[in-house]
């Protein structure tokens, strides 16, 4: 699966740090499971993660809502599918070069579920870490043609390692 990657230069330094690696990560079996498995849902072309919480929409209900509150379907997604690694972790604290070397495994995952629901489509995967907390958050959303990307162009002005992978 062919991949363009952009990570501005703080991720770049990030993942290039030599060092000991931690040998493993804990992970509980029901987080580990809704983390590779996450229940994702299709709907008025977007694809997010099911959340209980959330109401049925009708379709003219949904647009309304993208227009007031979101202003376009890629800032619905990517506000929809945001993933907080370290609520998944069992305990400890892990470098983030580590929890980065996970995020990327779970991209990976991710990217052959959604192509398999829709394959002709294209996903732009949001990361960036948290140095003070040491944590790591991705979104994604699919890349559409008339709206830009949720990060923006300018993501080497972000103060934290952060960047895209867009497969």
């Amino acid at each position: 699966m062919k991949k363009e990657i952009r990570w501005n230069k703080k991720m770049e330094k990030l993942l290039n740090v030599e060092g000991d690696k931690v040998d493993s990560v804990s992970f509980s079996k029901i987080n580990i499971k809704e983390l590779l498995l996450p229940n994702f849902q299709k709907k008025y072309d977007c694809i997010t993660i099911f959340d209980e919480r959330s109401p049925m929409l009708t379709e003219n209900e949904f647009e309304k809502l993208i227009q007031k509150k979101y202003i376009n379907k890629t800032n619905y997604e990517a506000s929809h599918t945001e993933t907080y690694l370290n609520y998944f972790m069992k305990g400890e604290s892990y470098p983030l070069k580590d929890l980065m070397d996970v995020m990327l495994i779970i991209i990976d995952v991710w990217s052959y579920q959604l192509k398999q629901m829709e394959p002709e489509s294209r996903f732009c995967f949001a990361v960036s870490c948290d140095l003070e907390f040491e944590s790591v958050t991705m979104r994604f959303h699919k890349v559409r043609e008339k709206e830009p990307l949720w990060m923006g162009e300018d993501w080497e002005s972000y103060e934290e390692p952060a960047g895209y992978i867009i497969i």
